[in-house]
């Protein structure tokens, strides 16, 4: 009977967390979190940031699954790197602020800015997902996540480039817009020969992939 006892407790301490900021405080400070299995937010767990409560990133590098800043709530996340596995909601409707910093802030899911949220923007790169399908929501005045990248996290992919949008270049109105990005990739200035006849006159990784 004990050792049936102790499986049990080790799969209930193995469950993820929904961890909710009980006061104002540092993310690395337990008291800062109730509902959060008595420590700080996790890998598995999911955070919400409540109402009058700001919660300042001082652990690095943190991943969880999950971030949701509440009307109210603020987070910042300084010079700190964060990944959320799923989906990043600023706001209920009302308010929130996510401001960023000089970290990197890593995005699996979709983004989501509800009206009356603030995200503003640092010096830090947001990197989203290759290979998945992400929506970014902006239902405020127009807010600017700053330099945004895609995942190199595909070992088949030998090169990558960093992608900025500007904002103020896309008309407000228009919600799905194409991206025509043009290069030289000749081995000339420090930059890789991808120049191919072969697949069908496609420029291929060597794993048959389009470039």
């Amino acid at each position: 009977m004990l050792a049936v006892a102790g499986v049990l407790l080790g799969v209930a301490d193995a469950q993820a967390n929904a961890c909710s900021s009980h006061a104002t405080g540092h993310w690395a400070t337990a008291g800062t979190w109730t509902t959060c299995g008595g420590t700080t937010p996790q890998a598995a767990d999911t955070v919400t940031i409540n109402n009058t409560h700001t919660v300042t990133l001082d652990a690095t590098p943190v991943t969880v699954s999950s971030l949701t800043i509440n009307d109210g709530g603020s987070f910042s996340q300084g010079a700190n790197n964060l990944t959320v596995t799923g989906n990043l909601v600023v706001g209920q409707g009302a308010s929130g602020t996510y401001t960023a910093g000089s970290g990197t802030l890593k995005i699996g899911g979709n983004v989501t800015i509800n009206a009356g949220a603030t995200y503003t923007k640092g010096s830090g790169i947001v990197t989203l997902k290759k290979g998945a399908t992400q929506t970014f929501t902006d239902s405020t005045s127009g807010q600017d996540l700053g330099t945004v990248q895609i995942s190199a996290g595909d070992t088949t992919y030998s090169y990558s480039r960093t992608i900025t949008i500007d904002k103020t270049k896309v008309p407000s109105t228009q919600s799905n817009f194409p991206v025509l990005i043009t290069g030289t990739y000749d081995g000339t200035g420090g930059i890789a020969d991808l120049r191919t006849v072969a697949n069908g006159g496609k420029v291929q990784s060597a794993s048959g992939y389009d470039i």
